[in-house]
């Protein structure tokens, strides 16, 4: 215990005096020794870059050399477009962009628009699609589809490696951002339209090991991120610069800004899960004589309103579950959902978590978010306008995810999604790590790994 304590206080020391150095060289540099403000500035930005258990841990500045390092500071305190982006970099919000914290010297602008100008980067776009396409057909066999996935990750890897003139310009912003999307969607279609909703499968079982398999993931790669900074000492030591200013601000802005947006997704699955838990006899099971089948049923069947409402009087139900029917028709035809305001299924779970689920996401419940965009896509086709999108990303994510739940709930499922929730957070959790090697190609090979071994879980379980 006091070998511990007599380390921890000479790591304290030894930070304190590099953050002093660094300090004391800016201030010289840039000549600020009598500006008392901008030096003031200066030792917070340090203590900011510094500060312990914010997500600045996870930006290697201290690896950096000497001159990277006044580099990036002169360009945060002096050319930085968004002055408060070091306060919302530690903020959770997919509304924002984190962009702007990427420095780039002059030089590399004009390398950079030589190589890009006539460049079509590589797209994973139509493969994310054929692929949800894959998992979802009933009429495809399971060990088909793997095989297929597992073909096509070798494929993606592949490619990418083949692209390793461009990674420096584009690789943080687009492949490793893209990969790790594709990968999350397919493993998670997986589980929700192969593992939990067939009923001759134990989901929980398989969740369970996912997640071991995830948190074994997770420990080998903080071994090498152990090892990769250790390497980074080492050549700063030497005087090699492995990492630079544009690098890291690169590689950094690409990983909070994909941050945000798995773990928004988080905090609201966890807003749901938790609403689960407190009000257990509004999501329970739902009673045999309540179940809604997916069909098409008539406006005058009578047994309509008691199957959603579940035998409860609900004020105003006429015209709520007019409003229903009219966004689910948005999403159909302009959403790519494949729901139908003539079906009984659909018109139960969006009626219920519209207007009976009581949830809210920063101070907005989903029956004011849809009247709202209700009125914004009226409007819009009124004037003639392109269909609007939802007024902020995170209120179109609530509304999308309670939607989900409410299919889970009605198809018996509300353990498993609980569960699903929380295997997904350990999945966010690895994936946004492989970010911090700060190396295009030492990421996009961890990413192919954790595809490749979780859907060998997939295929030794099934």
């Amino acid at each position: 215990m006091k070998f511990i304590l007599l380390y921890l206080l000479f790591y304290e020391k030894s930070v304190m005096s590099f953050m002093n150095n660094i300090i004391s060289l800016y201030i010289d540099k840039y000549n600020i020794r009598d500006n008392e403000s901008e030096e003031k500035r200066v030792r917070g930005l340090i203590k900011k870059l510094h500060e312990e258990k914010s997500v600045f841990c996870d930006f290697p500045f201290d690896y950096l050399q000497e001159e990277q390092q006044l580099i990036l500071l002169h360009y945060i305190m002096t050319l930085l477009p968004e002055r408060q982006i070091m306060a919302n970099m530690k903020k959770v919000d997919v509304d924002r962009c984190y962009m702007n914290f990427v420095y780039q010297s002059e030089k590399s602008k004009k390398v950079s628009e030589d190589i890009l100008e006539n460049y079509i980067p590589i797209s994973l776009k139509n493969e994310y699609l054929k692929s949800r396409y894959e998992i979802r057909n009933p009429a495809n066999n399971i060990n088909a589809v793997l095989k297929y996935l597992l073909d096509i990750n070798a494929t993606i890897i592949n490619l990418y490696m083949n692209e390793d003139t461009l990674f420096k310009v584009i690789g943080f912003k687009i492949y490793i951002k893209d990969y790790i999307d594709y990968i999350a969607n397919v493993l998670l279609q997986l589980l929700v339209y192969r593992i939990i909703n067939q009923d001759n499968i134990k989901a929980l079982n398989i969740i369970e090991v996912l997640s071991e398999k995830v948190n074994e993931l997770n420990e080998l790669i903080e071994k090498q991120l152990i090892k990769k900074k250790t390497e980074w000492q080492q050549s700063k030591e030497n005087g090699q610069n492995v990492l630079d200013a544009e690098l890291v601000s690169k590689c950094f802005s690409s990983y909070i800004t994909h941050r945000s947006k798995f773990y928004e997704e988080y905090k609201i699955k966890k807003i749901l899960k938790d609403e689960m838990l407190s009000f257990p006899l509004l999501f329970k099971d739902v009673p045999k004589e309540y179940t809604a089948a997916k069909i098409i049923v008539s406006e005058d069947d009578k047994s309509i309103k008691n199957i959603i409402t579940e035998g409860k009087h609900i004020d105003g139900y006429k015209e709520k579950i007019e409003t229903v029917k009219v966004f689910i028709d948005i999403m159909a035809d302009y959403g790519g959902r494949q729901c139908y305001s003539s079906c009984l299924q659909d018109l139960k779970v969006y009626f219920r978590e519209i207007f009976i689920s009581k949830s809210s996401y920063k101070k907005r419940m989903a029956s004011r978010i849809v009247k709202e965009y209700i009125n914004q896509f009226e409007l819009a086709k009124k004037e003639g306008n392109n269909i609007p999108d939802f007024n902020k990303q995170s209120q179109y994510m609530f509304i999308r995810e309670k939607i989900s739940r409410g299919y889970f709930r009605e198809k018996g499922l509300s353990k498993e999604y609980i569960e699903k929730i929380i295997f997904e957070k350990e999945l966010y959790d690895l994936l946004l790590k492989i970010y911090l090697f700060y190396n295009v190609q030492d990421s996009l090979k961890f990413i192919y790994e954790v595809n490749y071994n979780l859907l060998k879980v997939y295929e030794s379980e099934i």
